[in-house]
């Protein structure tokens, strides 16, 4: 892929827990890396029920591989891409030649748990 392939930004969370003052514990997301991003569509989806559509869009970005993201988890991982969550669904090393990769995503309203 050229440089010009990778034109979206997007940021990566990952997830953090917070104690407060009196000792409770919070799940939270913080931002763990940016870069740019190529997406590709995989599957557009929406949904209607009830008078609501539901977007369900699966999109696929592929970044370059980094000694920041070298060991990147699925279930410990979200993405941000035009102020829009997007959850992972999983990621792939694009057999594991440390150039490029690819983290398949599917697009939702709340983070799930």
């Amino acid at each position: 892929m050229s440089v010009s392939d990778f034109n979206v930004r997007i940021t990566l969370l990952t997830p953090k827990i917070e104690v407060d003052d009196i000792g409770n514990r919070r799940n939270k997301w913080d931002k763990f890396y940016e870069c740019y991003a190529s997406v590709s569509e995989i599957k557009p989806n929406e949904k209607e029920g009830r008078a609501v559509v539901y977007d369900d869009t699966q999109l696929s970005f592929t970044i370059r591989y980094s000694k920041e993201v070298s060991y990147l988890e699925s279930t410990k991982l979200r993405v941000i891409f035009q102020n829009r969550k997007y959850e992972v669904i999983g990621i792939d090393y694009m057999h594991y030649q440390n150039k490029l990769i690819k983290i398949h995503t599917k697009r939702v309203e709340k983070w799930s748990k």
